[in-house]
C-alpha cells in the first residue's frame, strides 16, 4: 500500500515514509501527535484534521476565505428531540450562525428523512451589502466510531430573505437509526455529534451567488445593459457584447455612412442602432433592428447558430459595406494578422514558403492542457506525407509574421466522432491566462521593436453539450475593470477566480458543461487605441435623432398600456365569426397595443359589476339577463380563452375585486360576451362545457366562427356533427373531420444541425368523434373546427393550383410564415357565378388564385357544371347595382386578375354571370 500525506495547510504530499494508523478516525477529530492525514489505499479517506476535512470536502472554489471555523453540537436522546431543535450559536466572519435540525424532517406528512441547515441568525433585517457568502458542510457523526458519518456541502448567499440553507432530505431516518454497511452499530446511539464546517467568502463584487434578479438593474450595477434573446440568439448576444466592448471598433461602425439608407449597407445601419442602444440605454436592448437587416424571420431566429459562423458572416457583410468609404481597411487594420506556411527539407536545403493572412486561428483542445500547448501544437512542423518527402525529410510547418492588435483564438471543441458518426463537444479542461506574450510564436525577422504581450480582453462561453446549449460572453471592459458576465439581458460583475474556473472546464460533462470557446486578447501595447472612450463626435447625429424617436414613441407606447390598464376589452360573438387565428379575438395588435377593433370600456376598480354590465347592455343593445361575461386568461399554449363566468349574484362585487382575482396589475382585463337564449339562465350548468366551433372551406380556403356550444363533459364529440350538419344545411350522411385547435412552442435546437422541434405534434390535431369531451381533455373555451371531408378528386385539383385541402394545413402555414399565409391569401380570390338568366337561380362561389388564366377559370366552372367549357360565356357586373355590364372576352384578359380588376375588392363580392350556350 502507498500512502499520501494532507497537511493541516491543505497541501497533499508524498513522505519518504509513512506510518499508517491501525485505527480510523472521524472528521472532526485532531490527532495532536500527527499533522497528516492517511489513506488505506482501498477505502479512501477516514481521518482528518478539521482543516483536512474541509479540503477534503469543500473543494477549493477560487474565492479568497475570510474567515473559516468548525462548530460541533453534542446531542443526546435523539429520540425524544422536538420538532425543530436548534443549537448554539456560534461566529464565523462577523456572522452569528447556528445549526437547525429537524429529526422527523422538515416534510409535511413525512417522517422518513432528517432535514438539516445552516442559518445565519444574525442580521436577518440587513441590507443587501450586509449578506454573507458561505461553502459549508454538514455532518452526523458518531462519537463512538468516527468513520462513521454522513456529510453534505452547499454554498449559499445568505441574506435577510434567505437566513438558511441547507437540505430538506440530509438523509433517510434509517441511515442513523440503523447499523451502515462497513459498521458495527448505528450513527445515532447514545450520542451523537452534528458539525458545520463553514466557510465565509469575501464578495468583491457585491454579487457572488447572487440569485434574485427580480429588481436587479444591470445599468445600475454595471454600467452596462444586456440583450434580448429572440428565442435561440445567444450566440449572437455573446458576440455582439464583445464587439461591442471594443470601442475602436464601435468607433468605425458609427462612422460608415448609412445617414441615406440604401439597400447595401442594412446591416451597418442596423448594429449602428443596436450599439447606439447599447451605449445608452438604462433597459435590455433588442437585436431586432440587427437580425431584419440579415433578412431573418421570427423562425430564424428560433435557431441557434454557431458564434464562430456569426462573428465571420457579420465580419464579411461589414467588411462589404465599409468598401469604398475611408473605413475600408478597419477589419484588417483591427482583425487580420499574417502567418506564413512554409515546406522544408533539410537534407537538399530546400524550403518554398507562402504568406497568408488569417482573422482568427482554430486550435485544437482535445489532449491539450493549455492553451500555451494548443499555440505550439499549431505551429508544430509536421512530417509531409510520401515515400519520397519522407526520404528527403521534408517538413511542414508555419510560423506567424505579426498577430492583429485583436486576437481570436477559437477552441476547438467541437469534432466529428467516426464511433458515434455524428458531432460531439471536448469537455477536457483547457487553461488559458489573462496574459501572454506571444512573440515566442513570431518568426525570427518579425519586428520585436514593440512587445507583443496580449492581455486577455473577452471569453465567450458555450454551455451544455452539441444538441443543447447556449452561449454566454465574460468581457473586461478596461484593463483595470472587473469582470462582467453577459447572459442574454442580465449583466453582472464577476471575480476572475470565476473566469478561470467556468472557462477552463471540468472535463466531465456530469459535473460541469460550462467551456470557454472564443477567447478575445488584445495587444497590451494598443489597449489605450483600442479601448479609447467615444466622444460625442464619434455619434451620427441622425442615430441620435432616430433614439429620440423611438424613445417618444416608446414612452408614448408605455402611457397608453398604463392608461389601457384602467380599460376593459370585450369580445363578442361577431369578433370571433370573422377572426382568422387561434383565439376567439384579435386582443392586440402587431405592436402589442390594445386592439382597436374590439369594444372597449373604461372603468375603475369601485364600480360594481353590476353597473358595469348595465353600461355594457346599453353600449350593445342587449337584454341583460341574456348576457353571460366570461373573464378571459392567457393560457401556457400562448392562447387566450374564457377561463370562469363572472357570477352576478354578489352585488357589491367590484371590477377592482374581478381584477384582482383574475388578471395581473401589468394586463389588459379581457372579457368575452355570450348571449344565451331566451329563457335561459346566464350560469354554466355542471358537467357542461363551453365551446367554440369554426368552419374551414376547402373550396373557398375561408375560415370563419359558426357559433358555440355548452355540451356535456362526458358526452361524445359525436354528438357535435348533427349540430354542425343542420347549422351548415349538410347532407347528415355527408363525412365530417373535426379538430381541436390548440398551439405550440419551439425548444432550442441542434448547435451544428439546427433542426427545429415542437412541443406538440401540430398546431391543431383532429380528434376521434367517438370519444367524450372528458377524454379529449376539452374544457371551457377550446375552439373546435370542422370541415367537410373533400373527395379524391377535389384534393387533387386543390392541390393543383396549390390550395389546402384541410384544416390542419391551413393552420400549420397561418402559424409557421404569417407573411407568406397573408401573400397567400391575397392572392386568391373568391368569385360568384350566378346564372344570367332571369328564370334561373343557379349560383355557386370559388376560389381561383389571381394569376391563373381565362381558360383555367372556364374548364373548371364547366366541370361544376357538367358543360363543355368552350360553350360558355361569362359577363362581368357592375360592383354596386351587380347589374350585367360587358362580356368577358378571353383574348383581352389573360389572366384572372386583369378580367376582375378594378371591380374586385377585399369588401365587396365578385360576381360574374354565366350563360350556356
Amino acid at each position: 500500500m502507498t500512502a499520501l500525506v494532507l497537511s493541516s495547510s491543505g497541501e497533499w504530499i508524498q513522505p519518504q515514509s509513512a506510518v499508517f494508523l491501525p485505527f480510523k478516525l472521524g472528521p472532526a477529530f485532531f490527532l495532536a501527535s500527527y499533522d497528516n492525514v492517511y489513506t488505506d489505499g482501498c477505502s479512501g479517506l477516514y481521518c482528518a484534521s478539521d482543516k483536512a476535512f474541509a479540503v477534503m470536502h469543500l473543494p477549493d472554489m477560487g474565492h479568497q476565505v475570510r474567515d473559516f471555523k468548525v462548530f460541533t453540537w453534542g446531542l443526546t436522546d435523539w429520540g425524544n428531540l422536538p420538532h425543530k431543535h436548534s443549537s448554539p450559536s456560534f461566529k464565523c466572519g462577523g456572522h452569528e450562525w447556528n445549526i437547525s435540525l429537524f429529526p422527523l424532517g422538515n416534510i409535511p406528512k413525512s417522517q422518513q428523512v432528517v432535514s438539516l441547515y445552516l442559518q445565519r441568525v444574525s442580521g436577518k433585517d440587513s441590507a443587501a451589502d450586509n449578506d454573507a457568502c458561505a461553502q459549508f458542510a454538514l455532518v452526523v457523526t458518531s462519537v463512538k466510531d468516527r468513520s462513521n458519518f454522513i456529510v453534505l456541502r452547499s454554498n449559499h448567499r445568505f441574506n435577510g430573505v434567505d437566513s438558511d440553507w441547507g437540505f430538506t432530505k440530509f438523509c433517510q431516518q434509517d441511515d442513523l437509526l440503523k447499523p451502515r454497511q462497513g459498521h458495527s452499530g448505528p450513527i445515532v446511539e447514545e450520542e451523537v455529534e452534528v458539525i458545520a464546517y463553514v466557510r465565509v467568502m469575501e464578495d468583491p463584487t457585491g454579487f457572488l451567488w447572487f440569485h434574485d434578479f427580480q429588481n436587479y438593474d444591470s445599468k445600475k450595477a454595471t454600467g452596462c445593459v444586456g440583450l434580448k434573446n429572440q428565442g435561440a440568439t445567444s450566440y449572437l448576444n455573446s458576440v455582439l457584447q464583445v464587439l461591442f466592448s471594443l470601442r475602436d471598433f464601435r468607433k468605425a461602425v458609427f462612422q460608415i455612412p448609412t445617414q441615406s439608407p440604401v439597400e447595401s449597407r442594412r446591416v451597418s445601419l442596423g448594429l449602428q442602432r443596436v450599439f447606439y442602444m447599447m451605449q445608452v440605454s438604462n433597459e435590455v436592448v433588442s437585436t431586432k433592428e440587427l437580425t431584419s437587416a440579415f433578412g431573418w424571420t421570427a423562425l430564424d431566429s428560433m435557431i441557434a447558430n454557431d458564434a464562430t459562423e456569426f462573428q465571420r458572416v457579420l465580419m464579411d457583410k461589414l467588411e462589404g459595406e465599409m468598401k469604398g468609404t475611408k473605413l475600408e481597411n478597419t477589419i484588417v487594420r483591427l482583425f487580420v494578422g499574417e502567418m506564413r506556411n512554409f515546406i522544408h527539407s533539410g537534407e537538399v536545403g530546400f524550403e518554398s514558403s507562402r504568406i497568408e493572412e488569417y482573422s482568427s486561428i482554430d486550435l485544437k483542445v482535445n489532449g491539450l492542457g493549455s492553451l500555451q500547448e494548443s499555440l505550439e501544437d499549431y505551429i508544430k512542423a509536421q512530417p509531409l506525407a510520401g515515400e519520397l518527402a519522407s526520404r528527403a525529410g521534408a517538413r511542414k510547418g508555419l510560423v506567424f509574421n505579426s498577430f492583429p492588435p485583436v486576437l481570436d483564438l477559437r477552441l476547438k471543441r467541437f469534432r466529428y466522432d467516426i464511433e458515434k458518426d455524428s458531432m460531439v463537444k471536448i469537455f477536457d479542461r483547457h487553461e488559458f491566462p489573462f496574459q501572454i506574450d506571444l512573440s515566442e510564436f513570431l518568426d525570427k525577422k518579425a519586428d520585436q521593436s514593440q512587445s507583443w504581450v496580449y492581455i486577455l480582453h473577452g471569453v465567450i462561453m458555450h454551455s451544455g453539450d452539441i444538441n443543447q446549449g447556449y452561449n454566454y460572453a465574460y468581457v473586461k471592459p478596461e484593463e483595470s475593470a472587473s469582470w462582467l458576465k453577459f447572459d442574454d439581458d442580465r449583466v453582472i460583475p464577476i471575480t476572475d477566480s470565476e473566469v478561470q474556473r467556468d472557462g477552463f472546464g471540468t472535463g466531465n460533462f456530469d459535473a460541469g458543461t460550462h467551456t470557454a470557446y472564443i477567447l478575445t486578447y488584445v495587444r497590451q501595447c494598443t489597449l489605450g487605441q483600442v479601448l479609447a472612450p467615444l466622444t460625442e463626435e464619434d455619434v451620427p447625429h441622425h442615430l441620435k435623432i432616430w433614439y429620440e424617436q423611438e424613445r417618444t414613441q416608446a414612452e408614448a407606447k408605455k402611457r397608453a398600456l398604463e392608461e389601457a390598464k384602467n380599460s376593459l376589452i370585450v369580445a363578442t360573438s361577431d369578433s370571433f365569426k370573422t377572426h382568422v387565428g387561434f383565439d376567439v379575438a384579435s386582443f392586440d395588435d402587431k405592436e402589442g397595443q390594445p386592439s382597436q377593433s374590439l369594444p372597449t370600456f373604461k372603468i375603475s376598480i369601485e364600480e360594481t359589476f353590476t353597473a358595469f354590465r348595465s353600461r355594457v347592455a346599453t353600449h350593445l343593445d342587449l337584454q341583460q339577463d341574456r348576457m353571460r361575461l366570461w373573464v378571459m386568461v392567457n393560457r401556457q399554449n400562448k392562447t387566450t380563452r374564457p377561463d370562469a363566468i363572472i357570477q352576478d349574484n354578489e352585488p357589491t362585487l367590484t371590477m377592482g375585486s374581478i381584477r384582482a382575482n383574475f388578471c395581473r396589475s401589468s394586463d389588459v382585463l379581457r372579457l368575452y360576451l355570450a348571449v344565451v337564449p331566451a329563457g335561459s339562465k346566464p350560469t354554466q350548468t355542471p358537467g357542461f362545457i363551453f365551446i367554440y366551433l369554426k368552419h374551414f372551406d376547402p373550396l373557398t380556403q375561408t375560415l370563419h366562427g359558426v357559433g358555440t356550444l355548452n355540451v356535456a363533459r362526458n358526452s361524445k364529440v359525436l354528438e357535435v356533427k348533427s349540430w354542425i350538419t343542420r347549422r351548415m344545411s349538410w347532407d347528415p350522411v355527408r363525412p365530417i373531420s373535426i379538430y381541436e385547435v390548440k398551439q405550440s412552442h419551439f425548444i432550442c435546437c441542434s448547435l451544428t444541425q439546427p433542426v427545429l422541434q415542437e412541443v406538440k405534434p401540430g398546431l391543431i390535431e383532429e380528434i376521434s368523434q367517438q370519444l367524450s369531451f372528458a377524454q379529449c381533455e376539452l374544457q371551457d373555451g377550446d375552439i373546435l373546427c370542422f370541415q367537410a371531408v373533400p373527395s379524391g378528386a377535389q384534393i387533387r385539383a386543390l392541390e393543383t393550383i396549390g390550395l389546402l385541402s384541410n384544416a390542419k394545413q391551413f393552420y400549420e402555414f397561418m402559424h409557421s410564415s404569417p407573411v407568406a399565409f397573408q401573400e397567400f391569401l391575397q392572392a386568391r380570390v373568391k368569385i360568384t357565378f350566378r346564372q344570367k338568366s332571369a328564370l334561373a337561380s343557379l349560383e355557386f362561389t370559388l376560389l381561383f388564385d389571381k394569376k391563373q388564366s381565362y381558360d383555367m377559370m372556364r374548364e373548371k366552372v364547366g366541370e361544376i357544371l357538367n358543360h363543355d367549357p368552350a360553350r360558355l360565356r361569362f359577363t362581368g357586373t357592375d360592383p354596386i347595382s351587380y347589374k350585367s355590364k360587358d362580356v368577358i372576352a378571353a383574348s383581352s384578359h389573360p389572366s384572372i386578375a386583369n378580367m376582375i380588376w378594378p371591380h374586385w375588392s377585399d369588401t365587396s363580392p365578385t360576381i360574374i354571370l354565366f350563360e350556356k350556350m
